[in-house]
């Protein structure tokens, strides 16, 4: 069973992975525990669109024991957003 953010130690370093292909994030996340990383957190809008799908998502999450905490935020939504906030300024 994988281990989970909630009851971990704090502080607790974590990895940000924000690579745009399957194998780049696995090497990141490799890196991340090599270098002391307790979890990771795997921004899922920094890959490439061909690999958002359940199979590549499931090839980075395998590829590790720790917890992964993984985000999707909608970039084109947010850019949207603080261009109208600029503009009203």
């Amino acid at each position: 069973m994988r281990l989970s953010f909630a009851n971990q130690p704090a502080p607790m370093p974590v990895g940000v992975i924000k690579e745009c292909g399957v194998w780049e994030a696995i090497a990141a996340i490799r890196n991340c525990e090599y270098h002391g990383a307790a979890g990771i957190d795997m921004h899922l809008s920094s890959l490439d669109p061909e690999y958002r799908n359940a199979d590549s998502i499931r090839k980075i999450v395998n590829a590790s024991s720790l917890p992964i905490l993984a985000l999707h935020y909608n970039m084109q939504t947010t850019k949207t957003v603080v261009d109208n906030i600029r503009k009203m300024l």
